[in-house]
């Protein structure tokens, strides 16, 4: 997950971490930031 400077990102995967995975291992640069566009489709908070 891209997260900016300052900002802070937490929650809880409850289904789906096969994609989290996905994510995770996508490269990154020298600045830790992935090399490619990464989105979220579907997001929900309960």
């Amino acid at each position: 997950m891209l997260v900016s400077i300052g900002n802070s990102a937490f929650g809880r995967v409850v289904s789906g971490i096969e994609a989290v995975d996905e994510i995770a291992a996508i490269p990154t640069d020298y600045n830790d930031r992935p090399k490619i566009g990464v989105r979220m489709k579907k997001v929900s908070i309960i």
